[in-house]
């Protein structure tokens, strides 16, 4: 009972905050502000949240928690690791613009957090998203094996984070397309070589 408590209340400042900063923005918004509009304690949003930084970037990793939702999704039979992606990042797409509109630049603060810090938050999230996904498509036999799933996923992350930082600082930079070319790029990378280029590439 305590710990559900705990978890609406958390919720509930999260929604607040998401609700404050998209009216009245990042440096306009204070935690005062948001535990009065969540009806607890300042003490009881840092409880939860060391400072308004981590709130924020909270909020701003739950877009990668789409992507990775998006990405978990059971593959469909017959389909193959690319087909997944593509649509996976087609369907994320609002999800980010809806973000970008809510905490605009404040996006590129969890891009620049260390994918080693949690596996389970922003960048690293999206990478073991990528990485289970080449695993089951390299058992399915439609993703390359010669080369590690943690590694093409590595390889992967990059060129989306890289893709995203543009978007970030370029409104007009065009994300759909980026996504689908991204997708197609990545696509051809895990792609199983046919026995000519394997024989091609042997001495």
């Amino acid at each position: 009972m305590r710990e559900r408590k705990k978890l609406e209340t958390r919720q509930r400042v999260l929604a607040e905050a998401r609700r404050l900063l998209a009216t009245r923005g990042y440096f306009e918004t204070s935690i005062e502000q948001i535990a009065a509009a969540a009806d607890v304690a300042p003490a009881t949003v840092f409880n939860y949240f060391p400072n308004k930084d981590a709130l924020v970037a909270q909020l701003a990793g739950e877009v990668f928690d789409r992507l990775r939702e998006n990405l978990d999704r059971p593959v469909p039979p017959g389909d193959s690791a690319q087909a997944h992606l593509t649509r996976a990042l087609a369907d994320s797409v609002p999800a980010l613009v809806e973000a970008q509109a809510l905490l605009g630049p404040l996006l590129l603060r969890v891009l620049r957090r260390s994918a080693s810090e949690d596996a389970d938050f922003g960048p690293a999230s999206l990478q073991n998203a990528l990485s289970r996904l080449f695993v089951a498509g390299q058992r399915r036999g439609d993703v390359r094996g010669d080369v590690e799933a943690s590694f093409l996923a590595e390889l992967a992350s990059a060129t989306l984070l890289a893709a995203l930082r543009h978007w970030l600082r370029n409104p007009r930079y065009p994300l759909d397309a980026r996504m689908c070319q991204a997708a197609a790029v990545i696509g051809d990378g895990l792609r199983v070589p046919s026995t000519h280029e394997k024989t091609r590439r042997d001495p």
